[in-house]
């Protein structure tokens, strides 16, 4: 039995949050990332990076 942990982000005064190991933040194609920090802008993904779902997802610009 394995046991995966996360850290607690703190969210106080964050201002952007974009995590691409999370499929509420980045769905694993396309070009929104959405920033998981309340009330602000989504990012666009420009020039072609790419997106790898090894160590829970990473996106390699």
């Amino acid at each position: 039995m394995s046991l995966h942990h996360s850290p607690r982000i703190v969210t106080d005064r964050l201002s952007v949050y974009l995590d691409a190991a999370n499929r509420k933040s980045y769905s694993g194609s396309g070009t929104l990332w959405r920033n998981l920090a309340q009330n602000t802008a989504n990012a666009t993904l420009t020039g072609g990076p790419t997106f790898n779902s090894r160590n829970s997802g990473i996106i390699t610009f």
